[in-house]
């Protein structure tokens, strides 16, 4: 049986964002979790992206050098996409929305809505949600809704299980 499947044709490999020329890229992508870094091609054929650059968030230092590089791109290529494809939690909307990134890489909303679970909006991140509600841009506010009203969310791991 032939698998007709898209392969990533994706090199993983570590540099000096400084060395980065911007221009040979058409957006941006910044994946929050190591563990589902190479999950982001799936969505490739709902997004038509091109030449994207993909960068693994981190945290602590490696987070502190994709914010340096996203305020790069954001200066230099702000009419490009930043996505960010993170946790679809109240924490991941918060750094999509404070960040500056233009949009989220995450299932379709249909899908999402049907697999959100309780486990995944945990109350320590409650404290993000009134900032929320004053920040989220429109587009994502029927995410922001459903998570609120359900009290619910989704860990970027489970998303392809």
């Amino acid at each position: 049986m032939e698998d007709n499947k898209q392969k990533s044709q994706q090199i993983n490999i570590e540099l000096d964002i400084d060395q980065l020329k911007l221009d040979d890229f058409d957006c941006l992508i910044i994946v929050e979790n190591r563990d589902s870094f190479n999950d982001w091609f799936e969505y490739k054929s709902y997004t038509n992206l091109s030449n994207p650059l993909v960068i693994y968030r981190g945290d602590k230092y490696h987070s502190t050098a994709c914010k340096a590089l996203l305020k790069r791109w954001l200066n230099i290529k702000y009419n490009k996409p930043a996505i960010y494809f993170g946790d679809c939690d109240l924490a991941g909307l918060r750094i999509a929305t404070s960040a500056g990134y233009s949009h989220l890489l995450l299932p379709e909303y249909k899908w999402l809505a049907e697999r959100v679970i309780k486990q995944h909006y945990p109350d320590n991140q409650l404290k993000y949600l009134a900032r929320l509600e004053q920040d989220c841009p429109t587009g994502w506010w029927p995410l922001l809704v459903r998570m609120r009203n359900c009290r619910s969310g989704l860990r970027q791991q489970k998303m392809f299980q």
